[in-house]
């Protein structure tokens, strides 16, 4: 299998790529030798205008190999979407054919990046109760939180403000500057902001990239899995979370329908200090996400303003279901005290302990919020 014959000698002269041969009436010896080779399949590439597929031209892959490819826009666009096999795979920047037995064709469209200002103003506070979850509602320039945060924060002083990144895969809290550990940044990423005195922090870079998604909606894809997500609003406007889907395999449901089996029916937000169910996130905003399944799965944000006037969803039943973690930590009074943040840093279940772990964040609010996630 995967193999192909290359040419056939009898007797030391060539009859072909034949896949047969009858000697008849033999009245002497004879010899037959054939010669094989593995079998090749072309990637067509086609990128539109804006930008461009590496490698490039028609890729030659052997039988069973794998190639990737990387997409990146031109300065100034963003990538618009990729189709595999014309089937779209949303605006991804890699995409990895593996075990290739056949041709394939990748195709990646770019649209000019709309340029976007956001800002979010966070009120002084310093005990658990002042926490606010917040969201990177664009496409940033600058993917490097220590250089986008930390222009605007300065020297981070744990008696001053705490920033919270989640790891959902360990299911772990880590704090800022998450030194060491890969990371990308990208819209709709969460964590926690506590400022003393309060701080309004500006993000810059473009509208968010949407994509064709279940239903034949535009929106935005968040990858999440099993155990808890903190996640937001990717959009610069806000958005209703009763349209919000939930796509596992070949499964969608709406999050807030009964059908829904892969995660709690809820879009957990803080709140005066407790956990309520949403009904619509804000720009600059986001909550929680609880994920039953094993496996991974997507959570789609419909790129639709919403006209709901209130946050909070009262009509729904949420005594007897699981609530988020607690925020991971409150203001000490002397920064010194705190040594690394070594009570700060909590697991989702057990809310105490350090977890030394290299993570990946797929996306993080820039300026305002960093959640710690595997790359997309």
């Amino acid at each position: 299998t995967g193999y192909h014959i290359v040419d056939v000698k009898v007797d030391g002269s060539s009859i072909g790529a034949v896949a047969s041969h009858t000697f008849t009436n033999v009245t002497a010896t004879h010899t037959i030798h054939a010669t094989f080779a593995i079998n090749t399949y072309t990637i067509t590439l086609s990128a539109g205008s804006g930008g461009s597929i590496s490698p490039s031209g028609a890729v030659s892959v052997n039988h069973g190999a794998s190639q990737a490819f990387t997409i990146t826009p031109d300065t100034g666009y963003i990538i618009q979407n990729v189709d595999i096999d014309g089937s779209s795979v949303g605006a991804v920047s890699t995409y990895s054919f593996t075990n290739v037995t056949g041709t394939h064709t990748i195709e990646a469209s770019f649209s000019q990046a709309i340029p976007e200002t956001f800002s979010i103003t966070l009120p002084p506070g310093s005990t658990v109760a002042d926490y606010r979850i917040v969201t990177m509602p664009l496409e940033p320039y600058n993917p490097d939180p220590e250089v986008v945060i930390g222009n605007q924060i300065g020297t981070y002083d744990q008696s001053l403000v705490r920033i919270a990144a989640f790891d959902a895969e360990s299911q772990a809290f880590s704090e800022y500057p998450f030194t060491g550990l890969d990371y990308a940044v990208g819209p709709g990423a969460a964590a926690w902001f506590l400022f003393r005195h309060g701080k309004t922090l500006t993000a810059e870079g473009s509208e968010t990239p949407v994509v064709e998604g279940p239903l034949g909606v535009n929106g935005y894809f968040i990858d999440i899995t099993k155990g808890w997500n903190l996640i937001g609003n990717p959009f610069n406007f806000t958005i209703s979370v009763e349209s919000t889907l939930i796509k596992q395999g070949s499964t969608v449901v709406h999050l807030m329908h009964g059908d829904n089996q892969i995660t709690q029916p809820v879009f957990w937000i803080w709140s005066g200090g407790t956990y309520v169910p949403a009904s619509t996130l804000p720009a600059g905003t986001g909550g929680w996400l609880l994920k039953l399944t094993e496996g991974d799965a997507q959570a789609f944000f419909p790129a639709v303003a919403s006209t709901r006037s209130s946050d909070r969803l009262t009509e729904i039943e949420t005594r007897d279901l699981e609530k988020p973690p607690a925020p991971p930590g409150f203001l000490s009074e002397d920064s010194s005290s705190k040594g690394g943040g070594g009570c700060f840093v909590q697991s989702a279940g057990s809310l105490t302990g350090f977890k030394g772990i290299k993570l990946g964040l797929g996306a993080l609010f820039l300026s305002v919020a960093v959640i710690i996630r595997r790359a997309r």
